[in-house]
């Protein structure tokens, strides 16, 4: 793969993990962590 298709898939990959930390968290602090963990989202 090509150097910028390369690039494209980290940014992606780390916008993906990034969003679902986030959320997780978020869901966390509202005191929602146990629906959050059942569906696969980061702690």
């Amino acid at each position: 793969m090509s150097l910028l298709g390369n690039i494209i898939w980290l940014i992606f990959g780390g916008l993906v993990v990034g969003a679902g930390y986030i959320i997780g968290g978020l869901a966390m602090q509202r005191g929602l962590g146990e629906p959050v963990r059942s569906w696969g989202s980061p702690p």
